[in-house]
């Protein structure tokens, strides 16, 4: 099977979780006998360089995004055209779409691919409405659903164009209905989560984060909690690891708090890092009060290490991980709620460890076994699309891959 990832994000050069699962998945493909190419849309970024996630010689990687420039023309006359702000966003989006198309369709006539996996909607977009591809094409939703849809209305027809859609979390497929009038084509397939091997460090004072610097992930409560915990646990301390650029007004607040909050010795932000796994394994507790988040590679990876984690209970896509006081903990999205938390957890070394094994057992459903071979199913029933065996994919086939069992 001729298959294609293609992808808005960095992914030549991005440290994050979306840009992993990328790699691995065309690795994955790739090791099993298929044709696989890597399509990113990255200005700057040389498919020949080694990406920030590693991935084998048997991926076809490309970039035609490298060279691409913005049409002074194209945001002139958009500009002068329209008065509204919103019309004006969504011509200019249209006719940037049609010149990043042409040159997607030149790698798309090159390679042939039997099917695509697009990894956002926006790429979809562009498949299916600026160059009109009737290529079977797999749509993945990395994130929660309101985020991803709400007031973008224009990418609900291109979606729907989809052969069939993919979402990381089973609550997601019944969000979709809000966006969506048919979602008899979207399938729950969750990230493969790496059975990792290791045991954390559990008499080191030392609390963990993982990912960017920024709102989403939410440091800053982090902070505001240690600094609470920390007057009872002076010998503890914090360390980020994440990258510390992609939101540097957020960044900078974090290192403010932390210094006006007296913890600034005490609170380390360590940049990113290909030894995250080893990282997080010199801690005791695993910190991950993200406001909202999809499928997290981080959190999941952390606990398929055995970690004891404390998330928020409001943010959906932990949620659905996590059972409160069984193989994690959920806090309040609130310092003081999340600093009782921590003292709970650091007051108790045995509460740790149980909490840690049971995180490690959760995650044993998500093996590359297990989710690999549902993608496996789903890749052969679209692609046929592709043959003319099949006008369309049932919402009885689909719903035969909803299960993990």
């Amino acid at each position: 099977m001729r298959i294609l990832l293609c992808s808005n994000y960095p992914v030549f050069t991005g440290s994050g979780g979306a840009e992993k699962v990328f790699w691995e998945m065309g690795d994955h493909f790739a090791s099993e006998g298929n044709d696989v190419m890597c399509l990113g849309f990255e200005k700057g970024a040389d498919p020949e360089k080694p990406s920030f996630h590693p991935h084998g010689d048997l991926v076809k990687t490309v970039n035609p995004g490298r060279h691409y420039k913005k049409s002074l023309a194209v945001q002139l006359l958009a500009a002068l055209l329209f008065f509204c702000p919103q019309t004006r966003r969504r011509v200019r989006d249209s006719l940037e779409g049609k010149r990043k198309g042409q040159l997607i369709k030149s790698e798309l006539d090159a390679f042939r691919p039997d099917v695509i996996v697009s990894f956002q909607i926006d790429m979809t977009y562009i498949l299916r409405h600026s160059i009109k591809t009737r290529i079977p094409l797999i749509t993945t939703l990395h994130c929660d659903i309101d985020t991803l849809l709400k007031g973008k209305q224009r990418m609900y027809k291109a979606l729907e164009g989809s052969d069939a859609i993919v979402v990381l979390m089973r609550s997601y497929l019944e969000d979709l209905k809000r966006y969506l009038k048919d979602t008899s084509k979207a399938v729950f397939i969750p990230n493969v989560v790496p059975q990792l091997k290791g045991t954390f460090d559990n008499s080191a004072r030392v609390i963990v984060g993982a990912g960017r610097i920024c709102h989403q992930k939410n440091q800053l409560l982090a902070i505001k909690a240690f600094a609470i915990f920390g007057k009872s646990h002076p010998d503890w301390i914090l360390r980020f690891y994440g990258d510390t650029s992609y939101d540097k007004e957020y960044f900078a607040l974090c290192k403010k708090e932390a210094i006006a909050l007296g913890v600034d010795d005490r609170v380390f932000f360590m940049g990113t890092t290909k030894r995250l796994h080893e990282e997080i394994l010199k801690a005791s507790i695993f910190a991950f009060p993200s406001v909202f988040e999809g499928f997290s590679l981080a959190l999941t990876e952390a606990m398929a290490l055995g970690m004891p984690c404390v998330c928020l209970k409001t943010c959906s896509g932990i949620t659905e991980l996590i059972e409160d006081g069984k193989n994690g903990i959920l806090s309040d999205p609130n310092p003081e709620s999340y600093a009782k938390m921590l003292i709970n957890l650091a007051n108790n070394n045995e509460r740790r460890l149980e909490l840690g094994k049971m995180a490690r057992e959760s995650m044993e459903q998500y093996s590359p076994r297990k989710v690999y071979g549902i993608w496996s199913r789903i890749l052969g029933d679209v692609s046929s699309l592709c043959l003319g065996n099949q006008s369309k994919i049932s919402q009885a086939t689909l719903f035969s891959h909803r299960s993990l069992e």
